[in-house]
């Protein structure tokens, strides 16, 4: 079990770089390509899509991580 919760942590938090990671090289090169404005217009929080992209992107690394922490034994235990 514990292996179980330590692979689930790792895979949290290599899920979360890859996709931070991604995210800047995708603002870079949009920032390269089209300039500092379109970068703005395209890191948009308030753009429902670009909101949704941003969540089901993290979430992954979100369930594995509260998955991890559920699957934990207790102290008394």
């Amino acid at each position: 079990m514990t292996r179980l919760i330590k692979a689930l942590k790792v895979f949290a938090a290599a899920w979360a770089i890859f996709v931070t990671l991604s995210f800047a090289v995708g603002a870079v090169s949009v920032y390269l390509r089209e300039g500092f404005m379109e970068m703005l217009r395209s890191l948009n929080p308030v753009d429902l899509t670009n909101a949704m992209i941003i969540a089901f992107s993290y979430a992954p690394a979100l369930i594995a991580a509260i998955l991890a922490d559920v699957l934990r034994p207790s102290e008394g235990e």
